[in-house]
């Protein structure tokens, strides 16, 4: 029986345009020296100077999803212990 393999989200960043190229290939060498036996081309993304990810936008660094953070953003200023307490859990 032959067993499929599927990898999803591999995610390369870089300062350095070279330096992105050269982790790219010792990436796909690897991959290629698994039993990784699909690859779906249709998914391929190259190059690209910011994603999203994780609910994180990626960018030299990450920064958060606006519509992701504005709960907090948003969330009524901390006047005493016991509501930061609540906050806390709320968050945790």
């Amino acid at each position: 029986m032959n067993k499929f393999w599927s990898l999803d989200d591999i995610v390369i960043v870089t300062s350095i345009f070279e330096e992105y190229l050269k982790w790219l290939e010792r990436v796909s060498n690897k991959i290629l020296e698994t039993d990784l036996t699909y690859i779906n081309p249709d998914k391929y993304e190259f190059y690209h100077s910011q994603i999203q990810y994780l609910g994180f936008i990626v960018q030299w660094g990450y920064l958060t999803i606006p519509e992701k953070a504005r709960p907090i953003l948003d969330y009524p200023i901390l006047r005493n212990l016991k509501q930061l307490h609540r906050f806390q859990r709320m968050s945790s």
